[in-house]
This record gives structure tokens, C-alpha cells and sequence, in this order.
């Protein structure tokens, strides 16, 4: 009988109704194997680059550099090249082939690769929320209006290049360019605009381009596969996440349950998100920092997981508040100070050598009710996989287990097993006589830092006694 062990994370408010829990794995996907489901540790991080104090507020990167900004200063790869007027906050970067433009919710910023400067032409929008570029424009919304505006320099601002989001009366919040198209997302509502090729102003309203999903926290718009997706709002509600592939019709992707855990923060405006591309894998992650928490959604196979860091308290959110994508590298800024990480799959701990504790919940396993009594449960995964030198964790990894009989209110101790020591490959993890139960749950965990990969989670059930027949 399969545990039910393989899968994503789905708790919702009672552990009655869904208690499953997937930390630091994702599923893997591959339909023409023999396990075309399986759990594979989530990435680790090693130190790139010390930027300043920090913390890192956004990032950048074109051809030929990384740009990060870490406290108030703009890096460079590792040199300062210019300071901003604040130290917090998020910061947005837009960059045309010649001129870096940044904007931090109060002032804007151009750096032409010799000059930082401020920008102090006063028709620049008074409070620059948010950033884009397309088509030669950079382009600003003004937070607390509807309006946006636009420059082909940067440096250079008209009083007549601005319009508005006038589809509904609410406030513009953020834009982003994708496709070729502008993307004008309001707090309520959103509208694409197009490029008309009007030499007074070129971005016009599409016709059936209002959709009735805004944005509830603006960094959370990213890039995923063929469209955009956001943590969203309007009239009805907030906190689902959704994503736009095709036409102009979004579609909710998170599920009841996540969105229950998103309804348990006492604020979603601060979310952020970013997607990267690693090994045939998309993953959109946002992260709640009221909340303390990072999910993940992996748009490959269409499952959520969670991230979380092992350093101070566990489970915490990940340590990443910025990424880019530069010389075939991940690169993350750290929200606490101003490290830069290089995302690294075959690691299994965090910057500073912590190991990732990964945990999965499985489903309920039940039979209608009835007593099952499992005399042994056995986990298969990638053996064999231990270090031929440094710590115990190392040498002999360990994998545990334990089990709830009453839906995942109470638990087992936990009891570890070897995962193998380097090319241990027939290795097996079995746990005998767990017992009698009606409503099963299961909870893996890993410590060691060796890359991790589980296919397969199988009981082993005794029939249950009938009672005799009377004579």
C-alpha cells in the first residue's frame, strides 16, 4: 500500500481536512520512468559577494553586470557606485542599453556607467512607486495616483508624457512590461496597454484589456513561463494567487488551503516574489515577511511547496529578498544584510554551512474507518549517497520517520534510519511494527546536508483479526 508520502504542501485549518506539509522539497516530474513522482531536496546557497550592511533592496543585471542595491548604496558587482537618499525598502531597476534607471518610493536615480545622479527634473513623478521599460521608454507609476509616466532618457521628463489607468477609479500600484505589452496593475482592478506607435504618447488601453484582478502587494508580479503571476485583489477579496498565460483572463493557481495560510498573516501588502528557471524546473516564490514565510509554487508540475531557513529558529522564511540572473548564475540578495548568494542545487546547506532540515506530511491514509495495522513501512529513495569524509551527517545520512494514528494531532518518536554510506546502494530504510490506527499520517524529515532524492513510500499491512464465527 502506498503512504501517500509524495506530494505538496496543502495544510489547511484543521489537520482534519489536509495536514500535508512539503518543506524544503519539490516534487520532481518525469512520466516515463518507473517513479514519475518523487521529492527532491530544494537548493542551497553559497556566499557570492559581502555588499555593505545591508540589507539587499533589488537587483539587476544586464550584459556585462550585476547591479544590487544594499543599504543605500549601488553596486557594481562588488564596487560602489553611487548612494541613494534611503536605506529601506524595496527598489525597483530598469536599465535601456545605456542609462540605469532605480526608483525607491521617494526619489529616482540614473547611472550612465561614469555619473549617479539624483533626478531632479520636477516633472518626475513626486512619489516614483514602481518601474518598467519597453520600447525605448522607462516607465513610472505614481503611488497614490492613476497615473504613469514615461522618458526615453531617464534624465529628461515632459509635463505631457503621462497617462492614466482609467479603466476603474482605482490607484495604480504597479507596472510591468511582458511581451511587448504593458501591464497597468491597480489595487482592485488591471488593464494592458499597447504600443500605438502615437508620436504624442504611444501607450494606449487594448479593447477587452480590464481584468478584475489587482494587486495586493506590488513586488509580487513576476515573470512565469508564457505570462505574468501576482498575489492579487479586488472587490471581492484578497490574498489568491494568479496567473495570466494566454489573452487576458486570470487564473486562480493557489489553492484553498494556501490561500487559508496567507489569510493568517496580519498583512500580504509586503509580499514579494521572483521566479528562476533550474533544471527544467520554473519556481515562483513569494515570500511574507509579516507572515515569516516563503512559498513556492512550481509551475513545471503545477504543485506548491515551502522554503524555509535552517538559520535561528525553524522553520523561518528564506533568507532571500532579491534575485537576478547573471553569467549563468542564480544570485540572491539577503533581506537581513548585504550578502549575496549563488543558488546551488548539489548543496544541501544554507551560506554559513546549516544544514536544510527538510520535512514532508503525507495525506491521511485510511480504509473507510477501519483498523490497519502496518507491520512495516519502507521509504526508497537515491542510497548510497554519503561523503567519504567529514561530519556523521555526512558520512552516514540519516533520514526519520514518524507516524500519527489519530490524523496528525499527536505523533510517534522520531526514529531515524541510514540513508546509506558512499556506495551503500542497496541500502534499505524500513520501520517495523508501527501498530494499529484508522486515520495514518506520516512525517519525514532530513537532516543531512547530501543531496536528497525520495521515490517511493510503500506499507506493508496485517489483515485484521475477524472475529470467530459462533458455533
Amino acid at each position: 500500500m502506498k503512504l501517500q508520502l509524495l506530494g505538496g504542501a496543502y495544510a489547511g485549518r484543521t489537520n482534519r481536512l489536509n495536514v500535508q506539509v512539503c518543506r524544503n522539497f519539490y516534487l520532481g516530474i518525469d512520466p516515463k520512468d518507473s517513479f514519475p513522482v518523487s521529492l527532491i531536496g530544494t537548493p542551497g546557497s553559497s556566499l557570492k559577494w559581502a555588499l555593505g550592511t545591508g540589507p539587499i533592496r533589488g537587483s539587476l543585471s544586464t550584459d556585462t553586470a550585476a547591479f544590487h542595491v544594499s543599504g543605500n548604496k549601488l553596486y557594481s558587482g562588488t564596487t560602489v557606485v553611487g548612494t541613494l537618499n534611503t536605506i529601506t525598502g524595496i527598489v525597483y531597476l530598469a536599465h535601456n542599453g545605456t542609462v540605469l534607471l532605480l526608483v525607491d518610493g521617494a526619489y529616482g536615480y540614473t547611472w550612465d556607467g561614469t555619473t549617479f545622479a539624483v533626478i531632479t527634473d520636477v516633472d518626475f513623478p513626486s512619489n516614483p512607486g514602481t518601474l518598467s521599460f519597453q520600447d525605448g521608454y522607462f516607465i513610472v507609476s505614481d503611488t497614490g495616483t492613476n497615473q504613469f509616466y514615461i522618458s526615453p532618457t531617464g534624465t529628461a521628463w515632459s509635463p505631457t508624457d503621462f497617462a492614466s489607468a482609467e479603466g476603474e477609479a482605482d490607484y495604480l500600484v504597479r507596472v510591468y512590461s511582458d511581451r511587448q505589452v504593458l501591464w497597468l496593475f491597480g489595487s482592485l482592478t488591471g488593464e494592458v496597454h499597447y504600443n500605438s506607435g502615437d508620436v504624442d504618447f504611444p501607450f494606449r488601453r487594448l479593447d477587452g484589456g480590464l481584468f478584475h484582478y489587482g494587486c495586493a502587494a506590488p513586488a509580487s508580479v513576476a515573470r512565469i513561463k508564457g505570462g505574468l503571476i501576482w498575489l492579487s485583489k479586488n472587490a471581492r477579496g484578497h490574498g489568491q494567487v494568479v496567473a495570466m498565460s494566454g489573452g487576458y483572463l486570470p487564473e486562480i493557481i493557489s489553492t484553498p488551503q494556501i490561500d487559508y495560510q496567507f489569510s493568517t498573516y496580519s498583512r500580504i501588502d509586503d509580499a514579494f516574489g521572483y521566479t528562476y528557471q533550474a533544471e527544467g524546473y520554473e519556481f515562483y516564490c513569494l515570500t511574507f515577511p509579516s507572515g515569516n514565510k516563503t512559498w513556492v509554487f512550481d509551475g513545471t508540475a503545477a504543485e506548491w511547496h515551502e522554503r524555509a531557513s535552517t538559520i535561528g529558529t525553524f522553520p523561518a522564511r528564506q533568507r532571500y529578498s532579491s534575485h537576478t540572473f547573471f553569467n549563468g548564475e542564480h544570485l540572491l540578495g539577503d533581506y537581513a544584510n548585504g550578502n549575496v548568494y549563488v543558488l546551488n542545487h548539489n548543496l544541501g546547506t544554507e551560506y554559513d554551512g546549516t544544514t536544510i532540515i527538510r520535512d514532508r506530511i503525507s495525506k491521511h491514509l485510511n480504509a473507510d474507518q477501519q483498523r490497519l495495522f502496518i507491520r512495516e513501512a519502507q521509504i526508497a529513495m537515491e542510497h548510497g549517497i554519503g561523503s567519504a569524509t567529514g561530519i556523521s551527517s555526512q558520512v552516514d545520512p540519516q533520514i526519520s520517520l514518524r507516524w500519527s494514528k489519530d490524523g496528525g494531532h499527536t505523533w510517534s518518536n522520531e526514529l531515524f534510519r541510514s540513508i546509506g554510506k558512499i556506495g551503500e546502494y542497496l541500502t534499505r530504510a524500513v520501520w517495523r511494527n508501527l501498530g494499529w490506527g484508522r486515520d495514518w499520517v506520516f512525517w519525514l524529515r532530513t537532516y543531512t546536508d547530501r543531496p536528497i532524492v525520495v521515490t517511493e513510500a510503500v506499507g506493508f499491512l496485517r489483515e485484521a483479526v475477524k472475529p470467530r464465527a459462533s458455533s
